[in-house]
């Protein structure tokens, strides 16, 4: 008798899905996300994948390609020093004294470090 009312029960409140589009759409998208696939995939490429290990050729490669964008960084740092302020400033009394100090701060600076080596 339970099975009966379970059965009705399920006639009465089962109602068969229509396909339509947005019915595609959702099961499509279920499928991109699903990650059943994703992990298929996955098994099948794992061996297909082999390491290289670094040749001297390689490695030579690399370095010179870190040397070049490191010479690179620092010729763009130098252009911008070279535009600095002080040389787009017009030469007032003030911006002459600021640059000769600095010079001279720099000068003595320099001196200090060098005698006591």
């Amino acid at each position: 008798m339970r099975n009966n009312c379970i059965a009705s029960l399920m006639k009465v409140f089962y109602k068969p899905v229509i396909e339509d589009l947005s019915m595609e759409l959702a099961r499509k998208c279920t499928e991109l996300i699903s990650d059943i696939h994703y992990k298929e995939e996955f098994k099948k490429s794992k061996d297909k994948c082999t390491f290289v290990t670094d040749s001297p050729m390689l490695n030579h490669v690399k370095n010179i390609g870190a040397f070049i964008s490191e010479a690179k960084y620092k010729g763009t740092i130098k252009a911008d020093l070279s535009n600095s302020l002080y040389k787009r400033m017009p030469a007032t009394i003030d911006s002459v004294f600021a640059r000769e100090v600095t010079q001279l701060q720099s000068e003595v600076a320099y001196k200090q470090k060098h005698d006591a080596a």
